[in-house]
């Protein structure tokens, strides 16, 4: 399990790198791009993303949005096709794209700076710790699931980006890199973000078909 004192820490400036990424994120359509075909084709890109969500902080009432994505150069150009037979993934150059990426690094930005306007009600989260704090003590597991099979894979690498830990601020970004070297593409993947107290506060799908 990952804390914020086994992270390691790149020095960029939180304000320059956050925003664009977020407009970068929000202007994605969906999973993918879709483009006329008769077999429904839908075209990947490097970051793939997959949602927000918005929780408040209980007793302190403060709003935190979760913003996260996929990313992987190997994802850029894949597309799924729906053909009447069975649906298929097939890479830029036209081969099947049977596996995941052997890494994928799923960057998780948790912040209060109110980025996103959501009219459904926040999840509640308990916490005693300083809304600081909290961000600072967040990690993530991936769950894997292959039909009824189930398993979770820890991070090989965590990065905290942005600002330093030992500022405080309303903004952390995580990139948490997983192996997942052989892994079939119909397997559907679950990003789970956890607290200090290792209860899960939000998930994120990530799903190729």
């Amino acid at each position: 399990m990952f804390r914020h004192n086994q992270i390691r820490i790149l020095g960029i400036d939180a304000k320059w790198m956050a925003l664009p990424y977020l407009l970068l994120i929000l202007t994605l359509p969906g999973a993918g791009q879709a483009r006329s075909s008769t077999d429904l084709v839908y075209r990947y890109h490097s970051i793939v993303p997959l949602g927000t969500e918005k929780i408040r902080l209980q007793p302190s009432q403060h709003l935190v949005d979760l913003i996260a994505s996929a990313e992987s150069g190997n994802f850029e150009g894949v597309e799924r096709k729906d053909a009447p037979q069975k649906t298929r993934l097939v890479n830029a150059t036209g081969s099947p794209f049977s596996f995941y990426p052997a890494e994928v690094t799923f960057r998780l930005t948790a912040t209060t700076l109110n980025r996103l306007k959501d009219e459904d009600p926040p999840l509640e989260v308990n916490t005693a710790q300083d809304t600081n704090t909290f961000l600072l003590d967040l990690h993530m597991r991936l769950k894997v699931f292959r039909g009824l099979d189930a398993y979770e894979l820890e991070p090989s690498d965590v990065d905290l980006i942005g600002m330093p830990a030992a500022i405080p601020y309303e903004e952390r970004i995580y990139r948490a890199t997983f192996d997942l070297d052989h892994i079939p593409a119909d397997s559907r993947l679950v990003l789970e973000v956890f607290d200090s107290s290792d209860e899960r506060i939000s998930r994120f799908h990530l799903e190729l078909f």
